[in-house]
């Protein structure tokens, strides 16, 4: 089935009420919090829908489930009409767009790029590096609990084996 983009909008502000309404059905205190606002002046609340709110006071600090469905189920205002733009308007629009899309398109391809180089200054590079000496640390202690020698006595070994320097 096919769902226009007034009904998406329509279904995501339902399920936002819903959500309000479950948060106050939650929050023992919310009917004081929410009383505030309401007292302020809810903006963007019909009257029909400002009435379905909690009353202030002591008497009651929550609504039930079935309150809180019903308020998210209350039928939604019509979207208003979107403004129409002339011609030099939508070829602004469209120009900003492509420069918008070609930056993040360049954002993208060298993120990818940062993200493929393994070898000199890079993240990725630091990231192998601080794992591999990670592991060989590790190593390192391990061999020491069963060799009983300390991990520059390791080094040192594995430099007479290598011929680096003479054998003591």
């Amino acid at each position: 089935q096919t769902i226009t983009m007034e009904e998406r909008c329509h279904q995501m502000i339902r399920v936002m009420k819903a959500a309000v309404a479950l948060l106050i059905v939650a929050n023992a205190a919310g009917a004081h919090a929410f009383a505030g606002v309401r007292a302020a002046g809810v903006v963007g609340i019909s009257p029909a829908q400002r009435s379905r709110l909690p009353p202030t006071g002591a008497a009651r600090q929550t609504i039930t489930m079935e309150e809180a469905a019903d308020a998210a189920a209350a039928p939604l205002p019509p979207l208003p009409p979107l403004p129409e733009l002339n011609d030099v308007e939508l070829v602004e629009q469209i120009r900003d767009l492509d420069a918008l899309t070609s930056k993040w398109r360049a954002e993208s391809d060298q993120e990818a790029f940062d993200n493929a180089q393994l070898l000199g200054f890079c993240e990725q590079a630091e990231t192998i590096n601080g794992r591999f000496a990670m592991f060989f640390f590790v190593t390192g202690l391990a061999t020491e609990v069963f060799t009983g020698q300390s991990v520059p006595q390791q080094i040192l070994t594995m430099a007479e084996i290598a011929g680096i320097v003479p054998p003591s």
